[in-house]
């Protein structure tokens, strides 16, 4: 869908307008807002692998986050957000380490997932 190398600022800038501006309706905007949200995820893992020095995962969500940051809009974030396993691995130890992680993990998860099914049942994820 004339995807292109671009800026990254200029990418967040298109994305942030098609998740906030009123281009869009409503459920359509609201995917772009999930892809922001996943990518400040994805942004937050790998700087958080840096200050940890954990080299190779770093260079693996870094090179994930330079090849989806770098286009016309994000666009398929969350999806690559699942193969983003130093996250999810993170996520696991910390639950383990505080039980009322695991708790708030599924807290917001949960209604994300319903919202997010809902979406796709509808159509309206790809519209």
């Amino acid at each position: 869908m004339g995807r292109a190398l671009k800026n990254p600022v200029t990418t967040f800038k298109a994305t942030w307008t098609a998740a906030f501006g009123h281009e869009f309706h409503a459920p359509v905007a609201f995917m772009f807002q999930l892809e922001l949200g996943a990518a400040a995820v994805l942004l937050a893992t790998t700087i958080i692998l840096a200050i940890n020095r954990r080299w190779p995962e770093f260079v693996y969500c870094s090179l994930t986050v330079a090849a989806l940051m770098a286009g016309t809009w994000y666009e398929s974030v969350p999806r690559a957000l699942m193969l983003a396993w130093p996250l999810w691995c993170g996520l696991g130890s910390l639950a383990l380490r505080y039980k009322k992680a695991g708790f708030i993990w599924l807290g917001v998860s949960a209604p994300l997932m319903c919202v997010t099914a809902l979406l796709y049942a509808s159509g309206n994820w790809a519209a």
